[in-house]
């Protein structure tokens, strides 16, 4: 199945180019995720946080029962 699926992304995508400015430094990846990218990754912290003190609570309540 992983080969057939494979073989289909490829087969539809050949050929294809991505245009755009390619990051080449480390400095243009950081200004871009430290600029552009910035409010994104906050968030995303801000929710991985709160799942993982649920997975703590939650996983304590269940060691009580």
């Amino acid at each position: 199945a992983a080969v057939g699926l494979g073989a289909t992304v490829v087969g539809g995508f050949r050929g294809e180019r991505i245009e755009g400015e390619l990051p080449g430094t480390a400095e243009s990846i950081g200004d871009a995720l430290f600029r552009h990218w910035v409010l994104g990754f906050e968030v995303l912290s801000v929710v991985l946080l709160a799942a993982l003190i649920a997975a703590i609570v939650l996983s304590r309540s269940g060691a009580d029962h």
